[in-house]
Protein backbone atom coordinates (compact mmCIF):
# COMPACT_ATOMS: atom_id res chain seq x y z
CA UNK A 1 0.00 0.00 0.00
CA UNK A 2 1.21 3.35 -1.08
CA UNK A 3 -0.31 6.76 0.90
CA UNK A 4 0.97 9.91 -0.20
CA UNK A 5 1.16 13.14 2.84
CA UNK A 6 0.27 16.40 1.87
CA UNK A 7 2.12 18.29 5.04
CA UNK A 8 4.14 17.24 7.65
CA UNK A 9 2.28 14.28 9.67
CA UNK A 10 2.54 11.68 12.36
CA UNK A 11 1.20 9.07 11.12
CA UNK A 12 -0.29 5.68 12.81
CA UNK A 13 -1.74 2.47 10.95
CA UNK A 14 -3.89 -0.41 11.76
CA UNK A 15 -5.33 -3.26 10.14
CA UNK A 16 -9.00 -4.14 11.19
CA UNK A 17 -10.92 -7.22 10.70
CA UNK A 18 -14.16 -7.50 9.53
CA UNK A 19 -16.23 -6.65 13.12
CA UNK A 20 -14.03 -3.36 13.21
CA UNK A 21 -11.37 -5.22 15.58
CA UNK A 22 -7.53 -4.34 15.29
CA UNK A 23 -5.71 -7.38 14.49
CA UNK A 24 -2.44 -5.38 13.34
CA UNK A 25 -0.77 -2.35 14.44
CA UNK A 26 2.05 -0.44 13.20
CA UNK A 27 4.70 1.54 14.94
CA UNK A 28 3.47 5.36 14.95
CA UNK A 29 5.77 7.25 12.72
CA UNK A 30 6.17 10.48 13.70
CA UNK A 31 7.18 14.11 12.32
CA UNK A 32 7.14 12.45 8.61
CA UNK A 33 7.67 15.00 5.39
CA UNK A 34 5.15 15.82 2.64
CA UNK A 35 5.84 13.26 0.20
CA UNK A 36 4.88 9.36 -0.70
CA UNK A 37 5.31 6.36 1.81
CA UNK A 38 4.83 2.98 1.21
CA UNK A 39 3.75 -0.30 3.76
CA UNK A 40 3.58 -4.24 3.66
CA UNK A 41 1.60 -6.27 5.69
CA UNK A 42 1.92 -10.06 5.53
CA UNK A 43 -1.08 -11.51 6.27
CA UNK A 44 -0.42 -11.41 10.22
CA UNK A 45 -1.79 -10.11 13.74
CA UNK A 46 0.56 -8.41 16.41
CA UNK A 47 1.91 -11.82 17.52
CA UNK A 48 2.93 -12.78 14.25
CA UNK A 49 0.36 -15.55 13.47
CA UNK A 50 -1.06 -15.92 10.57
CA UNK A 51 -4.73 -14.48 10.53
CA UNK A 52 -7.77 -16.39 8.53
CA UNK A 53 -8.40 -15.62 4.87
CA UNK A 54 -10.98 -12.84 4.91
CA UNK A 55 -11.36 -8.81 4.28
CA UNK A 56 -9.70 -6.62 6.17
CA UNK A 57 -9.17 -3.22 6.16
CA UNK A 58 -5.81 -0.69 6.40
CA UNK A 59 -6.38 2.48 7.98
CA UNK A 60 -4.07 5.60 8.11
CA UNK A 61 -3.98 8.32 10.41
CA UNK A 62 -2.31 11.47 9.43
CA UNK A 63 -2.02 13.93 12.33
CA UNK A 64 -0.99 17.68 11.96
CA UNK A 65 -1.91 21.02 13.32
CA UNK A 66 -5.06 21.22 11.53
CA UNK A 67 -6.12 17.48 13.12
CA UNK A 68 -6.20 13.85 11.94
CA UNK A 69 -7.21 12.51 8.25
CA UNK A 70 -8.04 8.79 8.07
CA UNK A 71 -8.06 6.81 4.94
CA UNK A 72 -8.56 3.26 4.51
CA UNK A 73 -8.33 0.40 2.08
CA UNK A 74 -10.52 -2.89 2.05
CA UNK A 75 -7.98 -5.71 1.22
CA UNK A 76 -8.68 -9.21 0.95
CA UNK A 77 -6.47 -12.25 2.10
CA UNK A 78 -7.63 -15.24 -0.24
CA UNK A 79 -6.02 -18.35 -1.10
CA UNK A 80 -6.98 -17.09 -4.93
CA UNK A 81 -6.93 -13.54 -7.06
CA UNK A 82 -10.06 -13.15 -9.17
CA UNK A 83 -9.60 -12.67 -12.61
CA UNK A 84 -6.20 -10.73 -11.95
CA UNK A 85 -5.63 -9.67 -15.60
CA UNK A 86 -8.47 -6.85 -15.26
CA UNK A 87 -10.67 -7.82 -11.82
CA UNK A 88 -12.69 -4.92 -12.17
CA UNK A 89 -14.17 -5.43 -15.34
CA UNK A 90 -15.84 -8.68 -13.31
CA UNK A 91 -19.46 -7.94 -11.45
CA UNK A 92 -20.35 -10.59 -8.79
CA UNK A 93 -24.68 -10.16 -8.01
CA UNK A 94 -25.12 -11.37 -4.51
CA UNK A 95 -28.85 -12.21 -3.30
CA UNK A 96 -29.17 -12.85 0.54
CA UNK A 97 -32.16 -15.24 0.29
CA UNK A 98 -35.56 -13.90 2.44
CA UNK A 99 -35.68 -10.84 4.67
CA UNK A 100 -37.92 -8.52 5.98
CA UNK A 101 -41.43 -9.80 6.58
CA UNK A 102 -39.72 -13.45 5.63
CA UNK A 103 -37.10 -14.43 8.44
CA UNK A 104 -36.66 -17.63 6.27
CA UNK A 105 -36.24 -20.96 7.86
CA UNK A 106 -36.09 -20.23 12.00
CA UNK A 107 -34.24 -22.73 14.01
CA UNK A 108 -34.21 -21.90 17.93
CA UNK A 109 -34.56 -18.28 17.54
CA UNK A 110 -31.82 -18.13 14.66
CA UNK A 111 -33.46 -16.57 11.75
CA UNK A 112 -32.40 -17.62 8.06
CA UNK A 113 -32.49 -13.88 6.80
CA UNK A 114 -29.65 -13.01 9.09
CA UNK A 115 -27.75 -15.69 8.19
CA UNK A 116 -28.16 -15.01 5.11
CA UNK A 117 -27.21 -11.53 4.44
CA UNK A 118 -23.76 -12.00 7.20
CA UNK A 119 -22.42 -14.54 5.07
CA UNK A 120 -23.07 -12.26 1.96
CA UNK A 121 -22.04 -9.15 3.69
CA UNK A 122 -18.36 -10.96 4.36
CA UNK A 123 -18.58 -12.31 1.04
CA UNK A 124 -19.01 -8.91 -0.50
CA UNK A 125 -16.33 -7.48 1.45
CA UNK A 126 -13.93 -10.07 0.12
CA UNK A 127 -14.73 -9.43 -3.37
CA UNK A 128 -14.34 -5.63 -3.40
CA UNK A 129 -11.25 -6.01 -1.71
CA UNK A 130 -9.86 -8.47 -4.57
CA UNK A 131 -10.83 -5.41 -6.65
CA UNK A 132 -14.25 -7.13 -8.03
CA UNK A 133 -17.37 -5.14 -8.82
CA UNK A 134 -20.36 -6.32 -6.79
CA UNK A 135 -24.26 -5.56 -5.90
CA UNK A 136 -26.30 -7.10 -3.75
CA UNK A 137 -30.54 -7.66 -3.97
CA UNK A 138 -30.08 -6.52 0.01
CA UNK A 139 -27.61 -4.92 2.65
CA UNK A 140 -30.73 -4.91 5.13
CA UNK A 141 -33.24 -7.25 6.87
CA UNK A 142 -35.98 -5.92 3.68
CA UNK A 143 -37.77 -6.72 1.45
CA UNK A 144 -36.44 -6.20 -2.51
CA UNK A 145 -39.57 -6.23 -4.11
CA UNK A 146 -39.62 -1.97 -3.32
CA UNK A 147 -42.08 0.03 -4.02
CA UNK A 148 -44.48 -2.98 -4.42
CA UNK A 149 -44.56 -4.26 -7.75
CA UNK A 150 -46.21 -6.61 -10.12
CA UNK A 151 -42.74 -7.64 -11.46
CA UNK A 152 -43.55 -10.38 -13.20
CA UNK A 153 -46.09 -8.98 -14.77
CA UNK A 154 -48.88 -11.64 -14.18
CA UNK A 155 -51.80 -9.73 -12.94
CA UNK A 156 -50.74 -10.60 -9.15
CA UNK A 157 -48.64 -9.32 -6.38
CA UNK A 158 -47.19 -12.54 -4.79
CA UNK A 159 -43.87 -13.96 -3.68
CA UNK A 160 -42.54 -14.33 -7.52
CA UNK A 161 -42.87 -10.63 -7.24
CA UNK A 162 -40.38 -10.56 -4.87
CA UNK A 163 -38.02 -12.76 -6.49
CA UNK A 164 -38.38 -11.34 -9.68
CA UNK A 165 -37.31 -8.16 -8.06
CA UNK A 166 -33.95 -10.50 -7.14
CA UNK A 167 -33.19 -11.28 -10.78
CA UNK A 168 -34.17 -8.08 -12.28
CA UNK A 169 -30.53 -6.12 -9.93
CA UNK A 170 -28.65 -9.00 -11.26
CA UNK A 171 -29.79 -8.85 -15.03
CA UNK A 172 -29.43 -5.01 -15.04
CA UNK A 173 -25.87 -5.45 -13.31
CA UNK A 174 -25.13 -7.89 -16.37
CA UNK A 175 -23.04 -9.93 -13.56
CA UNK A 176 -20.58 -12.26 -14.91
CA UNK A 177 -22.76 -14.75 -11.88
CA UNK A 178 -25.52 -15.03 -9.46
CA UNK A 179 -24.99 -16.31 -6.09
CA UNK A 180 -28.08 -16.68 -4.33
CA UNK A 181 -27.14 -17.50 -0.60
CA UNK A 182 -29.61 -20.06 1.82
CA UNK A 183 -29.64 -22.13 4.86
CA UNK A 184 -31.94 -25.72 5.03
CA UNK A 185 -34.63 -26.66 6.25
CA UNK A 186 -36.34 -30.10 6.73
CA UNK A 187 -39.09 -31.18 8.96
CA UNK A 188 -36.25 -34.60 10.36
CA UNK A 189 -34.46 -32.62 11.88
CA UNK A 190 -31.14 -35.40 11.79
CA UNK A 191 -31.04 -33.92 7.77
CA UNK A 192 -28.06 -31.81 7.68
CA UNK A 193 -25.30 -30.78 5.54
CA UNK A 194 -24.51 -29.29 2.14
CA UNK A 195 -26.02 -29.08 -1.21
CA UNK A 196 -25.87 -26.41 -4.16
CA UNK A 197 -28.95 -26.20 -6.79
CA UNK A 198 -29.06 -25.20 -10.12
CA UNK A 199 -31.44 -25.75 -13.36
CA UNK A 200 -30.00 -27.45 -16.29
CA UNK A 201 -32.29 -25.91 -18.69
CA UNK A 202 -30.59 -22.87 -19.99
CA UNK A 203 -28.45 -23.04 -22.61
CA UNK A 204 -25.38 -22.49 -20.56
CA UNK A 205 -26.35 -25.39 -18.49
CA UNK A 206 -22.38 -26.75 -18.99
CA UNK A 207 -21.41 -23.32 -16.89
CA UNK A 208 -24.52 -23.60 -14.86
CA UNK A 209 -23.28 -27.31 -13.56
CA UNK A 210 -19.40 -26.02 -13.70
CA UNK A 211 -20.04 -23.25 -11.27
CA UNK A 212 -22.51 -25.43 -8.48
CA UNK A 213 -19.89 -28.21 -8.49
CA UNK A 214 -16.96 -25.40 -7.51
CA UNK A 215 -19.28 -23.97 -4.94
CA UNK A 216 -20.52 -27.48 -3.42
CA UNK A 217 -16.22 -28.79 -3.48
CA UNK A 218 -15.28 -24.98 -1.92
CA UNK A 219 -18.58 -25.08 0.92
CA UNK A 220 -17.64 -28.48 1.78
CA UNK A 221 -13.79 -28.37 1.58
CA UNK A 222 -13.86 -24.98 4.19
CA UNK A 223 -16.39 -26.33 6.74
CA UNK A 224 -13.99 -29.65 7.03
CA UNK A 225 -12.28 -26.94 9.33
CA UNK A 226 -15.08 -27.11 12.08
CA UNK A 227 -15.41 -31.02 12.15
CA UNK A 228 -15.34 -32.48 15.79
CA UNK A 229 -15.75 -35.70 17.73
CA UNK A 230 -19.68 -34.95 17.15
CA UNK A 231 -19.87 -32.92 14.41
CA UNK A 232 -18.49 -33.09 10.24
CA UNK A 233 -20.04 -31.36 7.27
CA UNK A 234 -21.88 -33.84 4.92
CA UNK A 235 -21.19 -33.64 0.91
CA UNK A 236 -25.22 -33.79 -0.35
CA UNK A 237 -23.97 -33.09 -3.72
CA UNK A 238 -25.15 -30.58 -6.47
CA UNK A 239 -28.42 -30.50 -7.64
CA UNK A 240 -31.35 -29.52 -10.40
CA UNK A 241 -34.36 -27.79 -9.90
CA UNK A 242 -36.13 -24.89 -11.60
CA UNK A 243 -36.90 -22.97 -8.59
CA UNK A 244 -37.90 -18.78 -9.72
CA UNK A 245 -34.35 -18.08 -9.37
CA UNK A 246 -32.45 -20.82 -11.81
CA UNK A 247 -35.64 -21.23 -14.04
CA UNK A 248 -35.93 -20.29 -17.71
CA UNK A 249 -37.53 -18.20 -19.33
CA UNK A 250 -41.42 -18.54 -19.39
CA UNK A 251 -43.79 -16.42 -20.61
CA UNK A 252 -46.74 -15.45 -18.37
CA UNK A 253 -44.48 -16.42 -14.98
CA UNK A 254 -40.70 -16.02 -15.89
CA UNK A 255 -40.32 -13.41 -18.06
CA UNK A 256 -37.07 -11.71 -17.24
CA UNK A 257 -35.06 -15.58 -16.29
CA UNK A 258 -30.84 -15.05 -14.94
CA UNK A 259 -28.92 -14.43 -17.63
CA UNK A 260 -26.08 -15.69 -16.22
CA UNK A 261 -24.40 -18.54 -14.44
CA UNK A 262 -26.63 -18.57 -11.54
CA UNK A 263 -26.72 -21.25 -8.54
CA UNK A 264 -28.73 -21.38 -4.76
CA UNK A 265 -26.26 -22.23 -2.22
CA UNK A 266 -27.70 -24.46 0.90
CA UNK A 267 -24.90 -24.18 3.27
CA UNK A 268 -26.06 -26.04 6.29
CA UNK A 269 -29.60 -26.75 8.31
CA UNK A 270 -31.05 -24.83 10.67
CA UNK A 271 -33.26 -27.26 11.29
CA UNK A 272 -30.50 -29.65 12.76
CA UNK A 273 -28.89 -28.28 16.26
CA UNK A 274 -25.60 -29.13 14.89
CA UNK A 275 -25.71 -27.53 11.82
CA UNK A 276 -27.74 -24.52 13.80
CA UNK A 277 -24.52 -24.39 16.25
CA UNK A 278 -22.22 -23.84 13.45
CA UNK A 279 -24.18 -21.25 11.89
CA UNK A 280 -24.26 -19.33 14.75
CA UNK A 281 -20.34 -19.04 14.90
CA UNK A 282 -18.67 -16.12 13.11
CA UNK A 283 -15.99 -18.37 11.92
CA UNK A 284 -18.06 -20.65 10.33
CA UNK A 285 -19.94 -18.02 8.32
CA UNK A 286 -16.34 -16.33 7.29
CA UNK A 287 -15.52 -19.78 6.02
CA UNK A 288 -18.62 -20.43 4.00
CA UNK A 289 -17.83 -16.66 2.65
CA UNK A 290 -14.87 -17.87 1.63
CA UNK A 291 -15.94 -20.91 0.35
CA UNK A 292 -17.79 -19.22 -2.12
CA UNK A 293 -15.22 -16.72 -2.80
CA UNK A 294 -12.91 -19.67 -3.92
CA UNK A 295 -15.48 -21.01 -6.32
CA UNK A 296 -16.18 -17.92 -7.92
CA UNK A 297 -12.44 -17.02 -8.71
CA UNK A 298 -11.66 -20.81 -10.16
CA UNK A 299 -14.57 -20.89 -12.00
CA UNK A 300 -13.68 -17.37 -13.81
CA UNK A 301 -9.97 -18.72 -13.62
CA UNK A 302 -11.37 -21.87 -15.83
CA UNK A 303 -13.84 -20.24 -18.12
CA UNK A 304 -13.00 -19.89 -21.88
CA UNK A 305 -15.39 -17.16 -22.93
CA UNK A 306 -16.39 -13.84 -20.78
CA UNK A 307 -17.24 -10.45 -22.09
CA UNK A 308 -18.28 -7.13 -20.62
CA UNK A 309 -20.22 -4.38 -22.68
CA UNK A 310 -20.23 -0.53 -21.60
CA UNK A 311 -21.85 1.55 -24.15
CA UNK A 312 -19.75 4.72 -25.77
CA UNK A 313 -22.29 6.89 -27.67
CA UNK A 314 -25.71 6.08 -28.54
CA UNK A 315 -28.93 7.98 -30.18
CA UNK A 316 -31.89 8.12 -27.38
CA UNK A 317 -34.09 8.25 -30.67
CA UNK A 318 -34.20 8.18 -34.81
CA UNK A 319 -36.30 9.00 -37.56
CA UNK A 320 -37.49 5.80 -39.03
CA UNK A 321 -34.95 4.92 -41.46
CA UNK A 322 -32.75 7.46 -40.40
CA UNK A 323 -28.73 6.07 -40.11
CA UNK A 324 -27.35 6.11 -36.36
CA UNK A 325 -24.25 4.78 -34.41
CA UNK A 326 -23.98 2.77 -31.20
CA UNK A 327 -20.82 2.60 -30.22
CA UNK A 328 -19.96 0.12 -27.84
CA UNK A 329 -16.79 -1.06 -25.83
CA UNK A 330 -16.08 -4.79 -25.85
CA UNK A 331 -13.46 -5.94 -23.00
CA UNK A 332 -12.66 -9.88 -23.45
CA UNK A 333 -13.24 -11.23 -19.17
CA UNK A 334 -12.52 -15.00 -20.40
CA UNK A 335 -9.52 -16.70 -20.80
CA UNK A 336 -9.54 -17.31 -24.51
CA UNK A 337 -8.68 -14.91 -27.14
CA UNK A 338 -11.21 -14.26 -29.77
CA UNK A 339 -9.72 -14.86 -33.12
CA UNK A 340 -10.00 -12.26 -35.85
CA UNK A 341 -13.65 -12.90 -37.44
CA UNK A 342 -15.53 -12.65 -34.23
CA UNK A 343 -18.72 -10.64 -35.16
CA UNK A 344 -20.19 -8.24 -32.79
CA UNK A 345 -23.97 -8.05 -33.68
CA UNK A 346 -26.29 -5.03 -32.86
CA UNK A 347 -30.12 -6.29 -33.23
CA UNK A 348 -33.53 -4.92 -31.87
CA UNK A 349 -36.93 -6.46 -30.31
CA UNK A 350 -40.11 -4.62 -29.39
CA UNK A 351 -39.74 -3.00 -25.87
CA UNK A 352 -41.65 -4.67 -23.01
CA UNK A 353 -41.63 -3.35 -19.27
CA UNK A 354 -38.43 -3.60 -17.62
CA UNK A 355 -36.16 -5.36 -20.32
CA UNK A 356 -36.07 -8.10 -22.73
CA UNK A 357 -35.74 -11.47 -21.09
CA UNK A 358 -36.98 -13.76 -23.61
CA UNK A 359 -35.07 -16.11 -25.40
CA UNK A 360 -35.17 -14.59 -28.96
CA UNK A 361 -32.12 -12.97 -30.21
CA UNK A 362 -34.36 -10.17 -32.60
CA UNK A 363 -34.07 -8.77 -36.31
CA UNK A 364 -30.78 -7.75 -36.79
CA UNK A 365 -29.63 -4.48 -37.26
CA UNK A 366 -25.72 -4.81 -38.19
CA UNK A 367 -22.55 -7.05 -37.49
CA UNK A 368 -19.32 -5.76 -37.32
CA UNK A 369 -15.94 -8.28 -37.32
CA UNK A 370 -13.42 -7.59 -34.84
CA UNK A 371 -10.17 -6.59 -37.25
CA UNK A 372 -7.83 -8.27 -35.09
CA UNK A 373 -7.42 -11.19 -32.25
CA UNK A 374 -8.36 -10.04 -28.75
CA UNK A 375 -6.35 -11.02 -25.78
CA UNK A 376 -7.81 -12.16 -22.56
CA UNK A 377 -8.42 -8.60 -20.81
CA UNK A 378 -8.09 -6.52 -24.11
CA UNK A 379 -10.37 -3.71 -24.66
CA UNK A 380 -11.85 -2.98 -28.18
CA UNK A 381 -14.34 -0.29 -29.13
CA UNK A 382 -16.86 -1.05 -31.91
CA UNK A 383 -19.10 1.26 -33.99
CA UNK A 384 -22.28 -0.61 -35.25
CA UNK A 385 -23.89 1.95 -37.75
CA UNK A 386 -27.66 1.29 -38.41
CA UNK A 387 -30.50 1.94 -40.36
CA UNK A 388 -33.16 2.71 -37.50
CA UNK A 389 -36.32 0.57 -37.94
CA UNK A 390 -40.11 1.37 -38.39
CA UNK A 391 -41.71 3.75 -35.87
CA UNK A 392 -42.00 2.38 -32.38
CA UNK A 393 -40.06 1.69 -28.99
CA UNK A 394 -37.65 -1.04 -29.30
CA UNK A 395 -34.74 -2.39 -27.47
CA UNK A 396 -30.95 -2.60 -29.32
CA UNK A 397 -29.64 -5.91 -28.06
CA UNK A 398 -25.51 -5.91 -28.37
CA UNK A 399 -23.93 -9.87 -28.53
CA UNK A 400 -20.70 -10.97 -29.59
CA UNK A 401 -20.40 -14.31 -32.15
CA UNK A 402 -17.25 -16.29 -31.68
CA UNK A 403 -17.47 -19.18 -34.89
CA UNK A 404 -21.07 -20.54 -33.56
CA UNK A 405 -21.13 -19.78 -30.24
CA UNK A 406 -23.24 -16.99 -29.69
CA UNK A 407 -21.73 -15.80 -25.82
CA UNK A 408 -25.39 -14.79 -24.59
CA UNK A 409 -25.51 -19.29 -25.16
CA UNK A 410 -22.74 -19.34 -23.25
CA UNK A 411 -24.12 -17.00 -19.81
CA UNK A 412 -22.97 -13.70 -20.91
CA UNK A 413 -25.82 -10.98 -20.53
CA UNK A 414 -26.39 -9.02 -23.42
CA UNK A 415 -26.14 -5.24 -23.52
CA UNK A 416 -29.56 -3.80 -24.09
CA UNK A 417 -30.38 -0.13 -25.33
CA UNK A 418 -33.67 1.53 -25.34
CA UNK A 419 -34.03 3.49 -28.16
CA UNK A 420 -37.27 4.75 -30.22
CA UNK A 421 -38.40 5.44 -33.80
CA UNK A 422 -40.36 8.13 -34.89
CA UNK A 423 -42.47 8.30 -38.01
CA UNK A 424 -40.58 9.89 -41.30
CA UNK A 425 -42.84 13.55 -41.98
CA UNK A 426 -45.14 13.30 -44.81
Amino acid sequence: MRYRLQTTATVSTRVLDFDGRTVRTFPIRTALAAGTYSLRWGGRDDGGLLLPNAAYRVRVEATDSSGTTTAEVLVTKANRAIYPRTPGSIVIALDPGHGGPDPGAVGDGTHEADINLDVARRLRAMLAGAGVGVVMTRDADVSVNRPVLDRNLDGEISERDELAARLDVANLARADLFVVIHQNSASDPTARGTETWTSGDHPWIDQNLRFAALVQAELVSGLRAFATSTWSPVDRGVKRLNFYVTAPYEEGRVPRPGQMPTILGESLFLSNAGDRAKLRSAAVRQAIAEGYYDAIARYLAERSYGARYAVLAAPASLVEGAAGTVSVAVRNTGNASWPAGTYLYLRYVPAVPYYDGAPHRGLALRRVSLASATAPGARVDVALRFTAPAAGRWILKVDLRIGDLYLSDAGVVQLQVPFRSTAAPT
